[in-house]
């Protein structure tokens, strides 16, 4: 029975409608793609997302043709080809030499060899009703490995009784998604197109229930020992499969947050700062349990040194990065930053694992390379950040000051998580610009004692490293700025921002000031020709 047919209306209506979710989820990268044409450059930005959904819709369409009557999944995914490949010709267009050639590794690799390897199978191994049976499995697989993502944003939930990182729009796009589509395939008697959705809508109701239950409940901070997960963006369309979730790889609307939002009370609520979405951060937290476990105890029950610690975790967390940019990395997979309370026993800096995040070889330099005003009618600055080898933990600090000297703003935050030197530097220099943009400074210079963060800011090409989204966001926010550099100074002129972060890092606590200096920093700030 056919979703067209006229004894079926209802049949109809819903699979028209699924078309129109679904069409408007495959336009949902727009935003990112004018960004891209506008700049004439991808901003690090990752073709892997677009690359499946071509996959996703190639896969349905083929199991649509094998079956009579489905015209409907053919029509969207038809389209979809067409969105995601106009979409991948433009990133071919305005990408770097390396990421073309990933980029055409992964579609050889997913749209050629295995959608081709399914293909064979298919044919050669069943026939009839039986290659429709074998291809619908392998599409519902396909669909439910997306549903996989919420578990992490769930817990998350029910741990800190905050709603922060599962919006109630999201809930119920996926919740009445899944529902369409369910119907859709009830109503055509179609279980493959039907099964994936009773997860989706099992899942979107879960979420709605505890958005109801903790949307006026006290938050409570996210417990230390399991990282905090970022809010995924899933909505599953049952022909779409995991493209549904990858599409919505657009980059978050760029807002200036407030002070509040930038740094929490001392109560230790937790704020977001800039929302990224993490896929398989379910896994990568398990993960990361089974990591600690091997951190502390050999196989033989004895405790492991602290030089081996510190290997054995940057080794782990190192192979769980690069698995995760392989499969799903994505440009706006949103980085929180989360703002824990002050530990109990934790009051006085540590001392022997502390390190201090300096460019590498540099001398002390004499007073004509302490700290310098920025230039007429622009804002300084300047960031720094602290990291913790063993923990693999840190902080960051940035204090602004105008052309005359005079202290307007400074924040420190505190980062849980952060894979090494380099990575906190990038994220103090994402911070301090966050700070400025807050209070409404629209020239401003950003100065950094680390060489690699300003140097690779201030490159042309695109950055593929590991830490290529906080890169990309860096640069996309100089859009919204009238003028901003990147300077790198010494480390004598970067005093204030590295006891801001050292502090931080100390107590684990973030805070910001706006109209009162703290007493820590005055001494410094007198030092660096500020008004006190």
């Amino acid at each position: 029975m056919g979703g067209l047919s006229l004894e079926h209306p209802w049949a109809f209506a819903f699979g028209l409608l699924g078309n129109v979710i679904s069409f408007m989820t495959y336009l949902a990268p727009l935003p990112t793609f004018y960004r891209i044409y506008r700049s004439k450059s991808t901003q690090g930005f990752q073709s892997v997302p677009y690359v499946v959904a071509l996959f996703s819709a190639m896969l349905w369409i083929y199991y649509a043709l094998l079956k009579s009557d489905e015209l409907l999944l053919i029509t969207i995914n038809s389209a979809g080809c067409v969105i995601e490949t106009i979409y991948i010709v433009m990133y071919l267009a305005y990408a770097p030499k390396q990421a073309k050639l990933f980029t055409a590794k992964i579609l050889l690799l997913l749209n050629v060899g295995v959608f081709g390897l399914i293909l064979l199978l298919t044919l050669l191994l069943a026939g009839g009703e039986k290659r429709v049976i074998m291809l619908g499995w392998v599409c519902v697989g396909f669909s439910v490995s997306v549903f996989v993502a919420p578990l992490s944003v769930i817990r998350l939930v029910v741990r800190t009784r905050s709603v922060e990182f599962m919006p109630f729009s999201l809930s119920l796009s996926l919740t009445v998604s899944a529902v369409v589509w369910f119907l859709y395939g009830l109503l055509i008697k179609d279980k493959y197109v039907a099964l994936p959705n009773i997860l989706g809508f099992a899942f979107g109701v879960i979420q709605m229930g505890l958005y109801a239950l903790y949307c006026n409940a006290t938050p409570r901070p996210a417990p230390k020992e399991v990282d905090a997960p970022m809010p995924e963006h899933v909505i599953n369309v049952a022909k779409l499969g995991p493209a549904a979730a990858m599409e919505l790889n657009t980059p978050a609307a760029v807002r200036p947050p407030t002070m509040e939002n930038i740094v929490a009370c001392a109560s230790g609520q937790t704020k977001e700062i800039s929302q990224r979405r993490e896929d398989l951060h379910f896994f990568l937290v398990e993960a990361r349990g089974a990591g600690m476990l091997l951190w502390q105890w050999t196989a033989l029950g004895i405790p492991i040194c602290s030089a081996a610690k510190s290997s054995l975790w940057r080794a782990l967390a190192h192979g769980l990065d690069l698995i995760h940019q392989i499969l799903f990395e994505r440009q706006n997979t949103q980085e929180l930053i989360y703002l824990l309370p002050k530990p109990v026993n934790s009051t006085n800096p540590p001392s022997n694992n502390y390190t201090r995040s300096l460019t590498p070889n540099l001398p002390m330099r004499p007073r004509d390379h302490m700290w310098k005003k920025p230039s007429y009618g622009m804002v300084k600055v300047n960031v720094d950040a602290a990291f913790h080898a063993d923990t693999l933990s840190g902080a960051s600090g940035a204090v602004g000051r105008d052309d005359k000297g005079e202290f307007i703003a400074a924040a420190s935050w505190f980062i849980p998580h952060v894979r090494d030197v380099d990575s906190a530097e990038l994220m103090a220099i994402r911070n301090g610009i966050y700070l400025l943009s807050s209070i409404g400074c629209t020239k401003i210079e950003v100065e950094s004692d680390c060489l690699f963060a300003v140097e690779t800011l201030q490159s042309m090409d695109d950055y593929m490293g590991p830490d290529s989204a906080v890169v990309a966001e860096c640069k996309k926010l100089s859009i919204d700025f009238n003028k901003l550099s990147f300077k790198h100074c010494y480390r004598e002129a970067n005093r204030v921002a590295d006891e801001l972060a050292k502090h931080c890092f100390s107590i684990r606590v973030p805070d910001s000031w706006d109209d009162v200096i703290p007493d820590f920093i005055s001494h410094l700030l007198v030092n660096d020709m500020s008004i006190i």
